[in-house]
């Protein structure tokens, strides 16, 4: 950071707001650490569950974490939604009692939940600060409703979304595509796009052991769940290449018990490997040493269609070529940046053609090359000025008022 950027606001007080214990959230963590290194004030506040092992307070570099704990509740009811409520409207009274006694000059909200939350925290006050609504994916089109009142409930929800959203000083996402997607759902400028580039680790920090017998490795970092993922259909896949191809996941998850049974039943179990996740400034160092990263999105679900995920970056900031399932966002990236081979989720075949061309060293070599342009044109150090860039414009943005709202700057 350069010293302008520091003078330019120092001291400046930010609270970053998510419904997550930050632990793995790469995002929330890079842009914290930029904001402080260029002198603001950060304090993250996220949540965690009253039984969790995590501290409520940690120290990072430059930048404060607070979990705040939810009580008690009696978790046999968890299976009812509508039993829920009452649990889920008390623990978001008791959050935003308790954010009504903080200060801060800006209030970061990550994803939807926290957009609400921060706006019911900040309604009312005389000097509200400044707002940034930061999505990281289209919350509501990650499944489709099944039911009446799960479609009513969604059209509400996406209705407060671009309200509150329009209302925000300044509005954030990570892909070009998800800023179209919401610019023509909000009939606004589209959101500022910081990209979930990722941070190379140090050379020092170690890396996973290679697979006994791999000729080709591949891995897959991130969480083990069904929802916008193609897991199963990349195990599938894996079976159909040869015996010398092994596969590991850094990560864990609910579906990881339900790989493991699909992984015996493929005759593919002593090539599939399951690691447990690592914090995020260390999983490109953890995962360097492999000969590629795979991707596998769901295309049907607009959230995940068109979404740079961070396991994308987190593959290029270790200098890894990447097989990628084929959605909008992803093939308009390679096209780019020809970084990998994009193959099709449900065609078992397809993934074994498009690891048989990932096997040949020469190939890999011309992607790498692709993948050290890439980090040099669209690493963090880019992102993180856009990101400085933002939040000064809208330290230049005169207060708001209560007599009008003014529109949000994109």
């Amino acid at each position: 950071m350069t010293a302008l950027d520091k003078a330019r606001n120092p001291g400046t007080q930010v609270i970053m707001l998510v419904l997550n214990d930050v632990t793995h959230d790469s995002r929330v963590r890079r842009e914290a650490s930029t904001l402080a290194q260029a002198g603001y004030g950060v304090r993250v506040i996220g949540t965690h569950a009253a039984g969790s092992p995590l501290p409520d307070t940690e120290s990072h570099r430059g930048w404060t974490l607070h979990r705040f704990r939810y009580g008690r509740t009696v978790t046999g009811l968890r299976r009812f939604w509508l039993l829920n409520l009452p649990r889920h409207l008390w623990q978001a009274i008791a959050l935003i009692t308790f954010l009504r006694q903080q200060q801060a000059v800006i209030w970061h909200a990550h994803d939807y939940p926290a957009l609400v939350l921060a706006s019911l925290a900040l309604t009312g006050r005389r000097s509200p600060g400044k707002l940034i609504y930061d999505t990281h994916e289209l919350y509501f089109h990650r499944f489709q409703p099944r039911t009446v009142p799960g479609r009513l409930l969604r059209r509400l929800n996406l209705w407060i979304e671009r309200i509150l959203a329009r209302r925000a000083d300044a509005v954030l996402t990570v892909s070009p595509e998800l800023a179209d997607f919401l610019a023509a759902q909000w009939h606004t400028f589209p959101p500022t796009v910081i990209l979930n580039s990722a941070i190379s680790a140090p050379p020092d920090l170690p890396s996973l052991p290679r697979p006994v017998d791999a000729r080709l490795w591949l891995v897959h970092t991130g969480s083990l769940i069904a929802r916008g993922r193609r897991l199963p259909d990349l195990l599938r896949g894996l079976a159909d290449t040869p015996a010398d191809v092994h596969l590991t996941f850094l990560g864990e998850g609910p579906l990881q018990t339900h790989l493991q049974a699909l992984a015996q039943a493929l005759g593919i179990a002593q090539r599939v490997h399951f690691v447990p996740p690592v914090p995020p400034e260390q999983v490109s160092a953890a995962i360097r040493s492999a000969d590629a990263a795979v991707i596998a999105l769901d295309p049907t679900l607009p959230s995940y269609a068109f979404a740079l995920p961070n396991k994308l970056f987190e593959a290029i900031a270790a200098g890894l070529p990447v097989l990628s399932t084929h959605t909008p966002a992803l093939s308009r990236f390679y096209a780019q940046h020809p970084i990998g081979v994009l193959w099709e989720s449900r065609a078992p075949d397809d993934f074994a053609r498009a690891t048989a061309t990932l096997a040949d060293p020469a190939a890999r070599r011309q992607w790498q090359h692709a993948v050290q342009a890439a980090q040099n044109s669209i690493g963090w150090e880019t992102q993180a000025q856009r990101l400085l860039e933002q939040y000064h414009a809208i330290m230049l943005l005169k207060p708001k008022t209560k007599e009008a709202d003014r529109p949000a700057t994109f």
